[in-house]
C-alpha cells in the first residue's frame, strides 16, 4: 500500500512532502522583483553583517557595545522578516523571469529602446 503525503505550504500549495517549496527568502525576494543573483546577494549581505556582529562583539567583549549591536542586528532581521511575511506570492517580474542574470534573448531590444 503506497501512502501519498502531503503538505501545505505558506502560499496553500498542496504539494508532496518530498518536493521543494518556493516559500523560502530567496523565492520571496525574487517575488518581490529581484533577479535571483540579487537574492541571493541580498542573503549573503544579511548573513555578512551578522557574522560581523559577532566577530565584533567577541572582540570587544563590551557589555554596552553587545547589547547595541544585538539589538540592531536583531531589528535589522525582524524588519528583513516582516517585509517578507507581507509578500504575495505571483509571477515573478519580467526580469527575474528572464533568468539569473537576466540576460534577453537574441535580438531582444530593452523596452525602453
Amino acid at each position: 500500500m503506497i501512502v501519498r503525503h502531503y503538505k501545505t505550504d505558506w502560499w496553500g500549495e498542496r504539494r508532496p512532502v518530498w518536493q521543494g517549496g518556493t516559500d523560502h527568502s530567496s523565492h520571496r525576494l525574487v517575488h518581490r522583483g529581484l533577479t535571483e543573483h540579487r537574492a541571493v546577494a541580498v542573503l549573503l549581505a544579511i548573513t555578512t553583517s551578522c557574522a560581523a556582529t559577532a566577530i565584533v562583539i567577541v572582540i570587544f567583549q563590551n557589555l554596552l557595545l553587545t547589547a547595541i549591536a544585538c539589538a540592531v542586528t536583531l531589528a535589522g532581521l525582524a524588519v528583513f522578516g516582516t517585509r517578507l511575511a507581507l509578500v504575495r506570492k505571483q509571477e515573478p517580474v519580467e526580469a527575474a523571469a528572464r533568468g539569473p542574470a537576466g540576460a534577453r534573448p537574441a535580438g531582444e531590444l530593452p523596452s525602453d529602446a
